[in-house]
């Protein structure tokens, strides 16, 4: 469950990121369609990133056997819990 939160603060966090994108492209004139093409285009590193450094901190915890790896990390980067 605590995953799925932590993914979903990604998805929303990226989300208003790309309307803040937008709202100044749409007020300068541009078309919706120009305003999201232009915005995905600069926006999509860095949420690309920001997915990928999730990923990457999931897999460190649950790599690890100690008995403090999360099972949640491993259920939000795998979809599974650990072994």
């Amino acid at each position: 469950m605590i995953g799925f939160i932590a993914l979903a603060g990604i998805i929303v966090r990226n989300s208003i990121l790309l309307v803040d994108f937008i709202r100044p492209e749409q007020a300068e004139g541009r078309p919706l369609r120009d305003a999201l093409l232009s915005a995905g285009a600069i926006r999509f590193k860095p949420i690309l990133l920001t997915a990928l450094a999730a990923m990457i901190g999931a897999a460190v915890i649950c790599s690890t056997r100690s008995s403090r790896a999360s099972p949640s990390a491993c259920c939000s980067a795998w979809r599974r819990p650990p072994c």
